[in-house]
């Protein structure tokens, strides 16, 4: 636990430079908003279809189908794992080298990497949340708790897709060939 307090600068900068990488190609994130925006906008089309008139279908209301729908888009982008990427072209590119030398260890550099990696990317989808909920549709938790629990999930669920990520991401030092 101590050398998690004392490497806490470094993972700082780690996550930093994820942020500044990603504000670097800002244009990007934003065609990345658009087309998630549009994503949910062709999902709550084809979703109205399929229900064709019909308020309910099998005790499924149509509103509850698009918003979680647009709900699924926004953390499916903010969830996915960078870091399973990032050490197969470290790898690939004979630079995992450098990581693994440095005095941090390699894999909390690799939870500060997708941690900054998911930072840059949280305002662009609060900046998306307005424009999902007129494309798509919100429904607010049914209770407080509920959306407490909600947040707790989604917590827990991120930690496990960092993890798959990982060793995604730590299988190409076996199965890359260089």
């Amino acid at each position: 636990m101590s050398s998690l307090w004392l490497n806490l600068p470094a993972y700082r900068q780690i996550a930093g430079l994820e942020l500044q990488t990603a504000y670097t190609y800002r244009v990007n994130l934003a065609f990345e908003v658009l087309r998630i925006l549009l994503r949910v906008y062709l999902l709550k089309v084809i979703w109205t279809a399929v229900y064709a008139g019909q308020g309910v279908v099998d005790g499924i209301e149509l509103a509850q189908v698009i918003a979680f729908i647009t709900l699924a888009q926004l953390q499916v982008w903010v969830m996915a794992p960078l870091i399973a990427d990032y050490i197969q072209d470290r790898v690939r590119e004979g630079k995992i080298a450098l990581d693994l030398a440095r005095p941090a260890p390699f894999l909390g550099q690799l939870l500060a990497h997708q941690v900054g990696g998911t930072a840059s990317l949280l305002p662009f989808v609060l900046l998306a949340v307005p424009f999902a909920f007129v494309l798509g549709g919100f429904v607010p938790p049914a209770s407080v708790s509920a959306g407490l629990l909600y947040l707790l999930s989604l917590t827990l669920a991120y930690l496990v897709s960092v993890l798959m990520g990982m060793v995604l991401g730590l299988v190409s030092f076996w199965t890359l060939q260089i």
